[in-house]
């Protein structure tokens, strides 16, 4: 309780530091910063960038965060020696960049009411209106980057609204070399991919965002990433224990939670409910993940089962569950962030249920992973941005898509002769923890 006051209590101020009357004192160095920029953009153009300070600018949340892994690993191989920094406006990605061994440096966008990008850029202004409205609205992120003398800016997120900000920034503050493909003002970027590549899959979408800085063909790799420590596979073990659940007994992983939005992307939890029950005869537990605000449809699918389940909602951080998930031989989810999680942590076999987005644009594309989703000739009807008001279910049965999908269909992805349980690699500690020697 205490935790969440502090927490609301640093969110008012950081919101009133933003907003107080002394920002505008500092609009007076709006055309020292432009000059400024002008002439670092003036400076000759890095032709070898692998010593270079490289600044990513990113706006998705989780799942976005994770398909974006295989752009930046691809950047790092052309660019081995150089330092990868990165801003996102999302604290649940900035948990993905943070661990990723590629990334120097990640921190975090504090937006504000006032300040919040998605709405203050959504329409096209001319260049310097908005060059000056960004300054005025983030002037300490303005200066510090220019500052921090990046060679290569990086527009590396899917929205069009973040993307027009990145634009901006970059060109405000003189990188010289500016990439990116969606938003206004793509005149000021220097490498500019097509923006019909946001059509594509996520991960391709990322990656040819990354290949406009690359000259020679380059390796395909989809895989994810993620890294899981030593203290979160200990802490998900002890918490196994204390449910019953032993270092080598099978269990599988429900995910009945996801992303409200404008339309609901959540399958109803009597069905996850039902599905659970049928797999007793494989697993002998069923552990039910989510976040602390979908602990209570977590435990209206538990109090719909039969068999034993587990309701870790709010019970594990997202590291934590990736450590369970590493224990898992499968995973029946919504079309949310765990199920790519899943997919960078190598879970067996995933079965992911879609309703009003499309599966083509983010479902995982491997053996690994099956996709069950409806027939009804409006969906998907999201393809973009999943919080877009315009794209509001019309029919009278709200996300009927989802409604149609019936518990045999998702039973009848399940591989039948998937292995139950999980070549583990030793871990001591987990292993201790969970009561072996």
């Amino acid at each position: 309780m205490i935790k969440t006051i502090a927490s609301k209590a640093k969110l008012k101020l950081w919101s009133w530091r933003q907003s107080r009357p002394q920002r505008v004192l500092l609009l007076p160095l709006f055309p020292l910063v432009a000059i400024a920029g002008w002439l670092a953009k003036s400076r000759s153009r890095v032709t070898d960038a692998r010593n270079s300070n490289i600044f990513i600018l990113h706006f998705g949340a989780i799942g976005d965060a994770l398909m974006a892994t295989p752009a930046i690993r691809l950047l790092h191989q052309q660019y081995p020696s150089a330092e990868i920094d990165v801003l996102t406006a999302s604290r649940s990605a900035l948990d993905i960049f943070s661990r990723n061994p590629r990334i120097k440096r990640a921190s975090f966008l504090q937006q504000y009411d006032a300040g919040n990008i998605k709405e203050r850029f959504h329409e096209k202004r001319s260049l310097w209106r908005d060059r000056l409205l960004l300054f005025f609205l983030y002037p300490t992120l303005v200066i510090r980057l220019l500052a921090d003398s990046y060679h290569i800016g990086i527009a590396l997120g899917p929205l069009h609204e973040g993307a027009t900000f990145s634009n901006i920034l970059f060109d405000l503050v003189g990188i010289p070399l500016r990439v990116g493909a969606l938003g206004a003002h793509p005149e000021v970027l220097t490498h500019a991919a097509d923006p019909k590549i946001a059509k594509l899959h996520w991960v391709d979408f990322y990656r040819e965002i990354i290949k406009t800085l690359i000259a020679e063909p380059c390796d395909i790799d989809d895989s994810l990433d993620y890294a899981v420590s030593e203290t979160e596979r200990a802490r998900a073990g002890e918490f196994l224990r204390t449910h019953r659940i032993q270092y080598d007994q099978a269990i599988a992983v429900i995910h009945p939670g996801g992303n409200l939005f404008i339309n609901s992307k959540r399958w109803a939890p009597e069905k996850f409910a039902e599905v659970a029950d049928s797999l007793d005869n494989r697993f002998s537990s069923v552990v039910i993940t989510g976040s602390a605000d979908e602990k209570e449809v977590a435990e209206q699918v538990k109090q719909a089962m039969r068999m034993r389940g587990v309701n870790a909602a709010g019970e594990l951080t997202f590291g934590e569950t990736a450590a369970v998930l590493k224990r898992a031989a499968l995973l029946i989810t919504n079309d949310t962030g765990i199920l790519h999680l899943a997919d960078a942590v190598g879970v067996p076999q995933i079965i992911s249920i879609f309703g009003p987005t499309d599966p083509k644009k983010i479902a995982p594309r491997n053996n690994r992973n099956r996709i069950v989703s409806a027939n009804l000739e409006c969906a998907p009807c999201i393809d973009f941005d999943a919080g877009d008001p315009s794209k509001r279910c019309w029919r009278t049965i709200k996300e009927e898509c989802l409604g149609t999908i019936t518990v045999k269909q998702v039973l009848g992805a399940i591989e039948p002769d998937l292995p139950v349980t999980r070549e583990l690699e030793y871990d001591s500690s987990l292993a201790l923890v969970a009561g072996h020697r």
